[in-house]
């Protein structure tokens, strides 16, 4: 206690006096409280991996981010990116672009080739926006797929085939319609697949 007392400018007596950050106002206690947050997400993945290479040895196993480290507010979402891409075999992030300014995009995915070593993959690319609100342009979609391609990314995983049905994120993020149908968004993402 000593030791972390000297680091952190503190006084506390021993580690049960120790809370969890309250807030933001003293940036010390904050950043043990992330710290922890993010060894915690580690631990838990570790011990996930390891049970699935128990049950299954011969398959690779693979993890995202929902945000990478790079564009996360770390007080809201905390994953060591770095640490995190060394737990599994494929790490990678989600592709949350349809509400990113588009340089935030590229400064993603050289953000995941450099974590990754130069191997990463793309999961969650989502082709459309939920809630009934008007259709990301299907030329747009193809760009973000051709830029997780272009950069590099090991695997391109879209959120998701069928729009969502129920919740929040109703009519959100499909490849077709919620009944099956096609749509502007299905034809760009079919020819873009086809030339990868």
């Amino acid at each position: 206690i000593e030791a972390l007392n000297r680091a952190f400018g503190k006084c506390w007596g021993d580690f049960d006096q120790i809370d969890a950050a309250r807030d933001t106002s003293d940036f010390a206690e904050m950043f043990l409280w992330r710290q922890w947050g993010a060894d915690r997400v580690r631990d838990r993945v570790v011990r996930v991996t390891e049970r699935l290479r128990q049950l299954d040895p011969e398959r690779a196993v693979i993890s995202h981010v929902g945000n990478a480290g790079i564009l996360q507010d770390p007080l809201f979402d905390i994953s060591d990116d770095v640490v995190m891409n060394d737990v599994t075999d494929l790490y990678g992030t989600s592709f949350p672009v349809r509400v990113m300014p588009e340089y935030q995009a590229f400064m993603l995915i050289d953000w995941m080739r450099f974590v990754g070593r130069g191997r990463f993959s793309v999961y969650e690319l989502y082709p459309s926006i939920g809630q009934f609100l008007p259709e990301v342009p299907a030329g747009q979609v193809q760009q973000w797929m051709w830029l997780a391609v272009a950069g590099g990314a090991a695997g391109l995983c879209f959120w998701q085939f069928k729009k969502e049905r129920l919740g929040v994120e109703v009519d959100d993020s499909g490849i077709v319609e919620m009944d099956g149908s096609a749509n502007a968004t299905t034809e760009a993402v079919a020819e873009s697949l086809h030339r990868i």
